[in-house]
């Protein structure tokens, strides 16, 4: 068995030691003695201590070290306690003290003034400059050695002559010397006030326009700097100068702003009167002059004119004649020239601002023209001269000028137009004179009346020229007689006639102007025309119709051996009642049965021989035929017989009823009783061929007899016509 047994322990808690510092005064001046004293704590009956500065041994084993310290010096205390045993921190350390060693500074001050000597009733701002016054210095401001002013290194006042300023300085600083510092004194001296003005004047007002200008500054009270600042209208202009020159222009307003450096300047800057400047504008003189006449007419008086410009209000005058000063001072003069003269005038301006004073005018040059005759003769143009014909009237003038007038009179009435020649249809006995207006400069005799022609006027024969032949025709067409000219005997002209015949290929393709002309036993010629259309043939080929250029009316064709024939028969001119007689009236003319036109479309239209040849006996003729076709005549009908042997048989095979495609109609005739007779029996053809002077070859046919018939038949008589080709 185990046995336990109780013991009482005693434990006493081993003591601390402990140690602490503190120095009679910290933050102390330069050269103080300074003692650190300790307080400890279980150092026992014979404690030991260590003083150090800065980790450096120093003093006696004392609980108190005293020296003199520096700036930043460290200080501490070690601590071994004397007590044996249980002992805790032994040997202890204490805290470090910091010296703060502050050096002996020495106060001083010094004052200044913003101005001294200085003007007259001029605030003074007095400046103190401290010197170690610290953080927190405070100033004492003295004047004559009484109090003044705040506390405050500046102050300021209106001081007079001889005040004496003085400040004393009381330094915050933690080491002075010297303190509180009396700063100097300042004894104040006293300017008088001046006056700074200044005036400008210009070298010269009112001036020209471009005129420069110098202006002067008279300063008072400038000193010896003055400052010059020139302005023209607020705008600064020049440099820093009492003189200024420039060129102005009217209105501108001059002034100068003086900055003095005197002494006590009032009035400072200073600015001079204000000069407005009257700039007068340039004015150009000059002159003109024109004469009341240029060109003259020799012996004439010429007055000159002056227009002058800025001639100013008392001008001066000086005419000139060829270099030679002549007249009086006026605005005009008057004289005689001669060709040639020179004229001028110079003007003398008595404005204020002239330029080309004084001025020369133009120079006109005298043209004197010497008088001259107007005269006028006419001329005919034919004298004596048949009725009818215009007349034209020739002038020959002498000094008529350049656009003469003229003035043509008939038996003293006024006709024609302004014109040199004059044409017209006079009667016998017309009495014809011009009067000439000359525009010459220096006509005389103006108007000029000519010599008077008295006219001898022959009777002219009335001569007129109707279309008796076809209006158109081609140029394959025969040529055919021209007539239709009244009186007879006159004479045909124009393009492819000859001889009072018309060729058409000789004219070619136009429309041709043909002339009948006819003289009278007077030897007075009338020319009447008329219009004649030639065209090319159009494309034919027999067994084909042809149209009628004339009338446009269409006619079959047909070929029989050599020959090509209508295959109807003729229907051209105008249809006239059966119981007249056809005419050589330049009218083509034809009969249709019973008067009727429809009967010359069905039937045949009929022609009396003379009309149907058109009065033309030729034989074979165009005669009423379509150009290019002709009147058969009794050869050709023989030759058509031929194709059938003879005309014996030829009848049957030609009429109607035939193979031939002939297609001879049995439309009978109208006899020269003036009676239609054989219709429906009978029909008979006219040939080209005369038989005597009343009587023409014809060739009949009729219902029963398969023979065509051979007679001469009377020209009255009216047949029908078949065309052949040419």
């Amino acid at each position: 068995a185990v046995t336990t047994t109780d013991y009482i322990v005693t434990v006493t808690p081993s003591p601390i030691v402990n140690i602490t510092i503190t120095a009679t005064s910290n933050n102390v001046c330069s050269g103080t003695q300074v003692t650190f004293n300790s307080t400890s704590s279980n150092g026992g009956g014979n404690p030991v201590y260590h003083w150090q500065v800065n980790g450096i041994n120093v003093g006696i084993n004392s609980s108190s070290y005293s020296y003199i310290p520096l700036n930043n010096d460290l200080v501490r205390c070690i601590l071994t306690s004397s007590i044996t045993g249980c002992i805790m921190n032994n040997p202890d350390t204490s805290n470090v003290i910091t010296m703060i060693v502050n050096p002996i500074l020495a106060v001083s001050l010094s004052i200044s003034a913003s101005a001294n000597p200085f003007c007259q009733g001029s605030t003074i701002t007095f400046t103190a400059t401290p010197m170690n016054g610290g953080t927190l210095p405070s100033y004492q401001w003295k004047v004559n050695g009484g109090n003044a002013g705040p506390n405050n290194p500046v102050y300021s006042f209106v001081p007079s002559n001889g005040d004496v300023v003085s400040c004393v300085l009381n330094s915050s600083i933690p080491c002075p010397t010297g303190n509180p510092a009396t700063s100097n004194t300042i004894t104040m001296v006293e300017n008088t006030n001046v006056v700074v003005s200044v005036s400008i004047s210009p070298s010269a007002n009112p001036v020209c326009s471009g005129t420069s200008v110098t202006f002067q500054a008279i300063p008072v009270n400038g000193g010896t700097s003055p400052v010059y600042q020139w302005k023209v209208n607020g705008i600064i202009v020049g440099g820093n100068n009492p003189l200024y020159s420039y060129v102005p222009v009217n209105g501108d307003v001059v002034t100068c702003i003086l900055t003095s450096n005197a002494t006590c300047a009032s009035g400072n800057p200073a600015t001079s009167n204000a000069v407005t400047m009257i700039v007068n504008p340039n004015l150009p003189v000059s002159v003109s002059i024109s004469a009341s006449a240029n060109p003259v007419c020799a012996g004439t008086t010429v007055t000159y004119s002056a227009n002058p410009i800025n001639e100013g209000t008392n001008p001066i005058y000086q005419w000139k004649v060829n270099g030679i000063n002549v007249g009086v001072s006026a605005n005009s003069y008057s004289y005689v020239p001669l060709t040639g003269d020179h004229v001028v005038c110079v003007v003398t301006s008595d404005v204020i601002c002239p330029t080309g004073n004084p001025a020369t005018s133009n120079q006109i040059t005298m043209t004197v023209n010497p008088n001259l005759l107007v005269s006028i003769t006419i001329t005919a143009s034919a004298n004596p001269v048949c009725s009818g014909i215009s007349v034209t009237y020739s002038s020959v003038t002498i000094n008529g000028g350049i656009t003469p007038f003229y003035q043509w009179k008939v038996n003293g009435v006024i006709a024609g137009t302004n014109s040199s020649t004059y044409t017209y249809n006079p009667a016998s006995g017309d009495q014809i004179l011009c009067i000439l207006t000359s525009n010459i400069v220096c006509p005389i005799g103006n108007p000029a009346t000519s010599n008077i022609i008295t006219m001898n006027v022959a009777t002219s024969p009335v001569v007129t020229f109707t279309r008796c032949n076809d209006s158109i025709t081609t140029t394959n067409a025969q040529p055919f007689k021209l007539k239709g000219g009244i009186p007879l005997g006159g004479i045909y002209s124009g393009a492819g006639v000859s001889n009072g015949i018309f060729y058409p290929a000789i004219a070619g393709v136009g429309i041709h102007q043909i002339n009948y002309t006819y003289t009278n036993a007077s030897l007075c010629s009338v020319t009447d025309h008329r219009s004649l259309i030639t065209i090319n043939p159009a494309p034919f080929t027999c067994d084909n119709p042809i149209t009628d250029i004339r009338d446009n009316k269409i006619y079959p064709t047909v070929q029989i051996g050599s020959q090509c024939w209508m295959a109807a028969n003729l229907n051209y001119g105008t249809l006239i009642p059966g119981n007249t007689s056809q005419r050589d009236n330049c009218i083509p003319e034809k009969y249709c049965p019973n008067d009727l036109t429809a009967n010359c479309e069905l039937v045949t239209a009929n022609y009396q021989w003379d009309e149907l040849m058109q009065y033309d006996e030729t034989v074979s003729t165009q005669g009423l035929c379509p150009p290019g076709w002709h009147i058969p005549s009794d050869a050709d009908w023989n030759t058509l017989f031929a194709n059938y042997i003879s005309n014996a048989f030829a009848g049957s095979p030609l009429k109607y009823s035939g193979f031939s495609g002939f297609n001879a109609l049995l439309s009978g005739a109208r006899h020269l009783n003036k009676t239609w007779d054989f219709q429906g029996f009978a029909t008979f053809f006219w040939s080209s061929t005369a038989h005597g002077t009343t009587k023409a070859w014809a060739h009949g046919m009729n219902d029963t007899d398969p023979s065509v018939s051979l007679y001469p038949a009377y020209r009255l008589n009216a047949f029908s016509v078949r065309c052949l080709k040419d």
